[in-house]
């Protein structure tokens, strides 16, 4: 029986009493609320230029078949929806105005984070996959790897959710070459510290780990597969800071005990690793930079409630100080991702050269081979060396082990893709490698997705080129792979709307040339056989949508806080001198503070070019450094090494020395012209060229290092050794530098016959025009008057004057050679450097120098001459230490003489 209550409840189930009032209130509130969006979004539109709404296209050509026709055309429309969807929803105002300070506001009141980023206790931060591969089913139940398997979308490749067939297959390839696998899973923040996310006691007690992981250590320990348990260790140690609070990565100490638990699995394995002679040392350096889960949280600098998080790196360098490389000769090979990449990748703002792989070769003492490459754990890396296999670029050939490092997640959450062959097959022709500008026609690519959730906000996407076409050439016979930037700083450029059968144009390099530099950056790849054989290049940073993209304030990628200023630089500022690293930060604070081709250094009446001043700056300059700091414009011609060493030896097969002469920077000279505490006691702030010259002799090239005379000197000279209101050196200088090249040169000339001659000196006062005044067109300054000695024959009969074309001696090089020799706008005549080395020698020498660079083109114009170097027996080689990083021709390898 009903009761009375009971009917009066079942009546008001399916109504519900509302005013009028209320209803017009509520119905306009919902319709204001879902129109206004749409307003905003389309004045938005209206007055500014957000990024074109392009649907992205297909990956792959249609496939024949109908059907197969079909299907394909439907993942195609369904792909372009739902990118077109997450394009409106990014661009959207109220993501772009609103999402921050709502964000800031939850974060500070509620302790909520987003769709990313899970708050802990204190500054703690949480990665949520990290989270989830805890939290988540058992990864290795049979159900989990169906639905995992069956959960992707139609439009993308199919998802393989077991690791084990992987690994073993990897083990069994790398196996049948005589190489061992030792895989290396990383833990996450969350199994280590857990208890700093929840406050149940159960977390207090790592290390957590997903319950398929026994499973899956089981499975790998049957097959034989050696594996490195880091959470077990980790957990141990956890009261050392072994994860970053707001990064989802180690701290350089966790790192530094994953380091080595590695190296002693792989002495276990090849325990001839040890050497004796230690070819590496550590610098240690402190850096202060914005977490990645800080960025992810989606506030801006200004808004955000985290402070920078602060680590202290130890930094591997060379002997000579240079920093630390991968060798692909060793018997050591690191497949890694971002945990690997971290205090190695510049473009995760934690450093450079303190990495994985280098604290693993500085523990073995040996230098070892390294692919990382951010993201994609599960295949990224293999895909890579299995390119590289199939391509006949053999990276395995006299391996022993390989370490696999991926992040833990990736068991549960990754792509473990297999059938990626690791036997290498037959080398391309050299000859066959494609440079410069090319054009060729799309036939496939592989844009980032919309709904892209990676940390990584670089990311490099290959395009298939079909018929590539060399500039003033004929169609390359093959496709080819061209990696370009499809993100940049968190934002999809425009290679990712090409559409195939489109037309394109761009420069490229071969990509094994940069892998040093671009190989470590996150990348899509196709993994399918036709595409592994097909030859990689990548697309020069200047081509379309290869420069960086302007940067949303509130997604904006974390920039390093202790970078000094605005130019590429390869500087280790903890392996500096106090006084060195005083003056040369003291520079980068002046070229910040203008951007002025002409520096007036603080009033002095001193003048200072900022080219340079920008050299000094940029520290290392050869080796893989030089392509990212030198001003080449031909990036095969960046590094200085091979073009001198190349020199050097051509002179040499001709029975020819070569002196190397590089004219010191005016502000080495006068340091106190960049800061008064530097005059006393004198100080050398060119550790980097001591460096490189150094390298430079060991090779057998004697370069004569005019510094340490000239700051000698600049105490005790009445004039000084440089103008201050012109870029060169002074005519003091020129006799300076021609006395040490007599003493260097003197033993080389014994037994040289030639006729000598006697000259005069006579010395005079003349005003001159300098460039760098020129430059600063201030009428105010007034023009400066510099000390000269002129060099005239006492007794004149042939050869005439102080030059030969016929002398034993030639000097080439850049205005440097000219100042003071050819008059005009160099200032003078008979008082330069050739005009005093022959006077030191006692008979004329041969000159070949040009206005502008003298490192390729001084060498052009001498190949030119067509004179095939006949009777010489010295070559001097003077140009400005600058060039080492500023000549836009940069140094090219040419040959001497025809």
């Amino acid at each position: 029986m009903i009761t009375e209550r009971e009917a009066a409840a079942e009546k008001e189930i399916g109504h519900t009493d509302i005013s009028r009032r209320s209803a017009i209130f509520l119905t306009a509130a919902f319709l204001i609320l879902i129109v206004t969006g749409a307003v905003l979004d389309l004045v938005f539109r209206v007055f500014s230029t957000p990024d074109p709404l392009v649907p992205a296209v297909s990956a792959q050509p249609v496939q024949p078949g109908p059907f197969q026709a079909a299907r394909q055309i439907n993942a195609d429309k369904l792909s372009q929806i739902t990118a077109y969807e997450n394009q409106l929803n990014q661009q959207s105002p109220i993501t772009r105005w609103f999402v921050p300070p709502v964000q800031k506001l939850f974060f500070k009141a509620l302790r909520f984070g987003n769709e990313k980023v899970y708050v802990g206790k204190g500054k703690w931060l949480f990665y949520r996959p990290g989270m989830d591969y805890l939290t988540g089913a058992n990864f290795m139940n049979p159900r989990t790897l169906e639905s995992r398997a069956r959960s992707g979308a139609e439009w993308q490749d199919m998802t393989e959710p077991d690791p084990i067939p992987a690994l073993i297959e990897f083990k069994n390839e790398l196996e049948a070459q005589g190489i061992t696998l030792l895989v290396v899973p990383t833990p996450t923040k969350a199994m280590i510290y857990g208890d700093q996310f929840a406050i149940a006691k159960s977390l207090a007690s790592p290390p957590l780990n997903n319950p398929g992981y026994k499973a899956f250590t089981t499975a790998l320990n049957k097959a034989g597969v050696h594996i490195v348990h880091l959470h077990e260790l980790f957990s141990t140690h956890r009261e050392i800071p072994l994860y970053l609070q707001t990064d989802s990565h180690w701290t350089p100490a966790g790192m530094s005990l994953a380091a080595d638990a590695i190296s002693e699995r792989v002495r276990e394995l090849i325990p001839d690793t040890a050497k004796t002679n230690p070819p590496y040392r550590i610098s240690s350096t402190a850096i202060e930079t914005r977490g990645d889960l800080a960025a992810m949280l989606r506030m801006s600098d200004s808004t955000l409630p985290i402070n920078l998080e602060k680590a202290r790196i130890e930094q591997v360098l060379q002997q000579n100080n240079s920093p630390w490389q991968p060798e692909t000769s060793a018997p050591v090979l690191l497949l890694g991702d971002s945990f690997s990449n971290i205090y190695s990748l510049e473009g995760m703002n934690w450093g450079t050269s303190a990495g994985l792989a280098e604290h693993i070769s500085y523990r073995l003492q040996q230098p070892i081979d390294a692919i990382r490459i951010n993201d994609n754990g599960s295949f990224a890396t293999r895909a890579y060396l299995s390119r590289l296999q199939q391509q006949g670029k053999n990276r395995l050939s006299g391996k022993k082990v390989v370490i696999y490092q991926f992040a833990i997640r990736e068991l549960a959450k990754g792509n473990w893709k297999t059938q990626l062959p690791m036997t290498p097959k037959q080398a391309p022709r050299a000859d066959a490698l494609l440079r410069g500008s090319v054009s060729g026609t799309v036939s496939a690519l592989k844009p980032i997705s919309r709904n892209d959730d990676s940390t990584y906000r670089d990311c490099l996407i290959p395009i298939v080129l079909k018929n590539p076409t060399p500039k003033n050439g004929t169609a390359f016979q093959q496709d080819i792979i061209v990696y370009v930037w499809g993100m940049r700083n968190g934002k999809r450029t425009e290679w990712n709307q090409k559409r195939i059968g489109e037309s394109i144009s761009l420069r490229i390099t071969p990509f094994e040339e940069q892998e040093s530099r671009m190989g470590s950056f996150r990348r899509l790849d196709f993994t399918d056989e036709a595409h592994l054989l097909l030859p990689t290049y990548l697309a020069d940073e200047g081509a379309p949508g290869n420069t960086p993209a302007p940067t949303d304030v509130a997604a904006a990628e974390p920039k390093q806080q202790n970078t000094t200023h605005e130019h590429a630089t390869q500087r280790m500022p903890a392996s500096e001198p106090p006084q060195t690293k005083q003056f040369l930060d003291a520079i980068a604070s002046m070229l910040e503070a203008s951007d002025a081709p002409v520096v007036d250094a603080a009033d002095s009446g001193w003048l200072l070019l900022r080219q340079e001043l920008v050299h000094l700056t940029k520290g290392v300059f050869w080796g893989p450094a030089a392509a990212v700091v030198s001003e080449s414009e031909n990036e095969d011609a960046a590094d200085p090494l091979p073009a001198i060493l190349d020199f050097h030896h051509q002179l040499q097969q001709r029975g020819i020395s070569l002196v190397l002469v590089p004219v010191p920077p005016k502000a080495v000279i006068y340091p106190d012209t960049i800061d008064a505490d530097l005059t006393v006691p004198a100080t050398r702030a060119d550790m980097y060229h001591q460096q490189f010259y150094e390298l430079l002799r060991k090779e057998g090239v004697t370069v004569l290092d005019l510094t340490d005379k000239m700051i000698e000197a600049k105490t005790t000279d009445t004039f000084p050794l440089y103008c201050k209101q012109d870029s060169h050196w002074s005519p003091s200088a020129c006799q300076l530098a021609a006395r040490e090249i007599h003493a260097q040169i003197a033993s080389l000339l014994k037994g040289v016959a030639v006729p000598h001659k006697k000259y005069a000196r006579h010395e005079s006062n003349l005003t001159i025009e300098g460039d760098l005044r020129q430059k600063l067109n201030d009428t105010t300054v007034k023009p400066e008057t510099i000390h000269i000695v002129s060099i005239f024959e006492q007794q004149p009969s042939p050869p005439e004057g102080t030059t030969w074309k016929e002398s034993p001696v030639l000097l080439i090089g850049d205005s440097h050679t000219l100042v003071y020799h050819v008059g005009g706008d160099l200032h003078a005549e008979h008082a330069g450097l050739a005009d005093h080395l022959a006077a030191e020698l006692g008979f004329p020498i041969d000159v070949m120098g040009i206005r502008g660079s003298g490192t390729t083109m001084a060498r052009v114009s001498l190949l030119r001459r067509k004179d095939s170097l006949t009777n010489k027996k010295v070559v001097l080689w003077c140009f400005t230490a600058r060039d080492f990083t500023e000549s836009t021709s940069g140094w090219a390898i040419v040959p001497v003489a025809r």
